[in-house]
Parts: C-alpha cells; sequence; structure tokens
C-alpha cells in the first residue's frame, strides 16, 4: 500500500514562482484559480495582484529579503496577493488568526519584529487601540478600508505598480514563511517554514493521497491563517493547477452547504466537530437545500474523526471522509486514510514521503498495539520555533519530529490516535485515552458533542468526566445523565466509564 515517494527541489526555488508562474507557464493563465463570492480570479490575475504588491514593498516601502510582513486578513484574493506578493520579493509572510485580541496581536506582532503590518477593514479598531506599542512596525497597512489616517490603503498603494516583477534569487531553504501554533497547550508559538515546504506537502499529500488535478475545485471551511487551510487552498490547489474556493465569513453549516451546492467543489475540507454540526443542521434543512453532489472527497483533521461521524456522513452524503493527522510544525498530514482504503476512527497510514514511529519515553520504538508517543518524519517539518530554542530542542531529533500525541499502531500498519501526551487520563492506575470514551458517547443517540477528560474527585483521585452536549429532542427527556453512563458501561470496562457527566450548551473551539 505504501507508494515510496523521493521528493527533490532544486537549489533556487522560490515557492511564488512554483505556484503562479508555472501555472502560467503550462498555459493555464486564464483558467479560473480563486472563486470568491460572485467573482472570478485566474492565475494571470492572482499572479499580477501578487507582484503589485511585491512591487510596492520593494520599490515602494523598501522592503526587503527577509524582512517580516504580518497578515490580519481574511480568506480572500487579497490575502494571497500578500502572501505570495511578500514571499515573491524574499521577505517573510506570517499570516495570524483574525479572532484574537489586541493583547495577543502586539505579542505576535512584538515578537515576530515584522516591518510590515497588513491588517483586514473589520479588524482595524484592534490594532488601532496597541498602534503605539507595536516596536518594530515601520508601515500599517488597511485592506478594504476606505481612507483612515493611520494606515495606508492598500488598494492605492498597488493601483499604480508594476504587474510583473522577477521572483526574488531564493534558496529552497529560505525562511517563506510562518505559521503559529493554535496556542491551545499555551503561548502560541512561531512555527517557520522554508520555501521547499509548501511544494513538499503538495507533492505528497496532494498529489499521492487526494490526486488534486487541475480538474478540480477546492473548498476548505478551515482558514488561510492555519496550515490546514493554507494547504487546502494554496498549496494543494495551485500546486497542481486546480481551483479554490474562498469564504471570508466564520464557517457556519447553513452557509457551507450553500456554497457547495452554488460553486459545485470536488474536494470539501472541514474538521470533525463541522461536520458533526453539519449533519445536525441538514436534519432542518430540505432535500432541496443540500447538493453534496459534485465532491469526490471530504477530508478532515485538526482532531481526531469519530468513527460514528464518518459512517453518518458515509450514509447520508454517499461520500468518503478521509481522516488524517498533521500539524503546524509538519505543515501538511503525516498520516490519512485513502481513496478505497479507509479504517474510520484511525488516523490511517503514513502518507508517501512521510515516515511514523510509535515510541517510549527513552524514543525506543513500541511494540505494534501498544501505546506511545507519535514520532514523523517529513521534509517539511520545522527547521525550530522562533525564539524558543529549549522548545526545538525537545521537539525536533535530528530528521525527525515528537508531534505531543500518543498513538498505537495495529497490525495493518493504521495509526490509532489516543491523545495529547498532556491529556491522557491515569484513572485506576491505568491510561485512558479521552478519545476513546468520547468516541462510545457519540454513538448515543442522545449527544451531539462531548468531551472527556480527567478531574480530582472530593477525595482527591483521578476521575472521568465528560461534558456532554445533548442533541435537542433529549434536553427534557429524564434520568438523561444515567442512560448515557449505562450506555458506556455496556460498551466500556468499568474503569473508562465517565463517573461524572456535566451537559453544556456548547463545547469551547479554536478557530
Amino acid at each position: 500500500m505504501q507508494t515510496e515517494v523521493k521528493i527533490t527541489y532544486s537549489e533556487k526555488l522560490n515557492l511564488s514562482q512554483v505556484l503562479l508562474d508555472e501555472n502560467i507557464e503550462s498555459g493555464r493563465g486564464d483558467k479560473p484559480a480563486v472563486y470568491f463570492h460572485d467573482k472570478v480570479y485566474t492565475y494571470r490575475d492572482v499572479l499580477e495582484m501578487s507582484c503589485r504588491f511585491g512591487d510596492a514593498l520593494l520599490n515602494e516601502l523598501g522592503i526587503g529579503i527577509e524582512d517580516k510582513v504580518m497578515l490580519i486578513l481574511k480568506d480572500s484574493p487579497e490575502f494571497l496577493a500578500v502572501f505570495l506578493g511578500s514571499i515573491r520579493i524574499g521577505a517573510v509572510s506570517i499570516p495570524v488568526n483574525t479572532m484574537l485580541t489586541p493583547a495577543d496581536y502586539r505579542y505576535m506582532i512584538n515578537l515576530s519584529r515584522c516591518k510590515v503590518l497588513v491588517v483586514d477593514g473589520d479588524f482595524l479598531s484592534l490594532i488601532s487601540d496597541i498602534k503605539s506599542e507595536l516596536r518594530y512596525v515601520k508601515h500599517f497597512i488597511s485592506v478594504r478600508a476606505g481612507d483612515t489616517r493611520d494606515f495606508i490603503s492598500y488598494e492605492e498603494l498597488v493601483k499604480d505598480r508594476s504587474g510583473w516583477i522577477e521572483p526574488a534569487d531564493t534558496h529552497k531553504d529560505d525562511t517563506a514563511f510562518w505559521l503559529w501554533t493554535s496556542g491551545t497547550t499555551g503561548t502560541p508559538q512561531a512555527v517557520v517554514h522554508l520555501h521547499h515546504d509548501g511544494v513538499f506537502v503538495a507533492d505528497t499529500y496532494g498529489k499521492h493521497v487526494l490526486n488534486i488535478t487541475e480538474q478540480d475545485r477546492c473548498f476548505s471551511a478551515s482558514k488561510l491563517f492555519f496550515a490546514y487551510g493554507l494547504d487546502n487552498s494554496l498549496f494543494y490547489t495551485f500546486r497542481h493547477g486546480a481551483s479554490c474556493i474562498l469564504y471570508p465569513e466564520k464557517p457556519r453549516p447553513e452557509e457551507l452547504f450553500k456554497i457547495i451546492k452554488k460553486h459545485r467543489p470536488t474536494v470539501f475540507y472541514s474538521v470533525p466537530s463541522m461536520y458533526n454540526a453539519m449533519l445536525r443542521v441538514a436534519e432542518k434543512l430540505s432535500s432541496e437545500e443540500i447538493d453534496l453532489s459534485s465532491l469526490r472527497l471530504c477530508v478532515s483533521a485538526g482532531e481526531a474523526l469519530p468513527a460514528p461521524i464518518y459512517w453518518e456522513w458515509k450514509r447520508r452524503f454517499k461520500v468518503d471522509i478521509l481522516d488524517g493527522m498533521g500539524s503546524t510544525e509538519i505543515l501538511g498530514m503525516a498520516l490519512s486514510n485513502r481513496p478505497g482504503h479507509i479504517k474510520p476512527g484511525s488516523s490511517g497510514l503514513p502518507i508517501p514521503g512521510c515516515e511514523a514511529k510509535v515510541v517510549d519515553e527513552n524514543g525506543n520504538e513500541v511494540e505494534v498495539g501498544e501505546a506511545g508517543y507519535l514520532m514523523v518524519k517529513a521534509d517539511s517539518t520545522t527547521p525550530f520555533y522562533w525564539l524558543n530554542h529549549e522548545k526545538s530542542k525537545k521537539r525536533i531529533v535530528g530528521e525527525w519530529i515528537y508531534t505531543g500525541d500518543i498513538y498505537r499502531k495495529d497490525e495493518d500498519g493504521f495509526f490509532w490516535y489516543l491523545g495529547r501526551a498532556d491529556d491522557m487520563i491515569k484513572h485506576k492506575g491505568v491510561w485512558v485515552s479521552p478519545i476513546e470514551v468520547e468516541s462510545i458517547l457519540l454513538e448515543n443517540q442522545a449527544v451531539r458533542e462531548c468531551a472527556v477528560v480527567g478531574v480530582k474527585d472530593e477525595i482527591g483521585l483521578n476521575v472521568i468526566k465528560a461534558f456532554v452536549v445533548l442533541n435537542e429532542k433529549y434536553r427534557q427527556q429524564a434520568n438523561v445523565e444515567e442512560k448515557i453512563i449505562q450506555f458506556a458501561k455496556q460498551r466500556l470496562p468499568s474503569y473508562k466509564v465517565p463517573r461524572i457527566i456535566q451537559f453544556v450548551d456548547e463545547l469551547p473551539k479554536t478557530a
């Protein structure tokens, strides 16, 4: 099943040139690259937009190789132009989550020492409040903001610039962009990525697992500021001459159904909680409002996809969800199920071009079926975390990186996620995987979503607690808690059954 893949690169490599110029040279200049609302942007359009911004940086603002440009932008053609235009001149693009606080932005902007900050008009007030505290920014640029006293207008800046500039003479190992970890386990970390990294993920997972071609139209519910969204909408898509659909607003299940029906994507990318939410919303929509017939594949990442969600989606919409495992540090997927070769509930097999192993505390590979720490070897892995030498040393070991996940590998080589290393629960002296308990609880018809954690009981012993969001028709039923516990007892060993169930209206989620 495993395909041997070895990716090689020219020493001289500019990611912008690979993603844009090579499409023009292949005759795809007039082919749609981006669908955005009711407008279509061709590959030539995106190249010219990127060149205009790159020209403005270089010849108007004096920004050059290795200077940093930070983006706080919604998914849009302008995001692509700023991201690729900066990379084109050898600068470093740094996309940032658009759902943060001024304090978060102050920390990230000052840590990066970026010279240029490009901000969507909707977020200007967040930056205006901290503008005087941003020590290194020389140029503040606003997109879609009209006239503003404190920011350069993006539209005015690029209006008279050249639609063509030569890509910088960058090396394949030059820094091209940064991404940020989600910060779910502490302060967000800046993850450095190189020019060849985007090519690697597209030429491994994009080509050999998803088989993206120029006939595909891709739609990602996950945003471009995430590694997952950047791969889906840009690297996999542009590297193989396909088209992407960009949606700037917060994804909501009803809107996702509308976009899929209208724009007819062939590949849809999302996360387990959104697939679950879409299934719940589908119960309330008419058959005329839902049309997923254009899809040949769905993809899931970000957290493990519970088998019940896979089976319900497959039954209802007749399309597979390929669950996989990737990370900001690895940039792309490292593990994935394959079309026609799926084990629901698993993260699949190592993707062609990557290796994975499960090891103990000493770094020794464990036996098949045993739990341990997942390590991955991929040529797209970050060389280091910015200004965090200690974490870099601990996580990155030669060509391998510790992902921070606990996994087991089965006899067929499939990898099964058990939980984050710092989330595993020790109960009655035995390690319990939250994801295993959550998957069982989700089989109960009353449970819409759940999260399992370890807590201390009244005498200080570890017990298992489940936070549960109920499906609507069960919210007023009597004895629901006891029924769920009895359901779990029939399917789990006693030491894995939650002792406490707390009902909540919703679970907290990252963007």
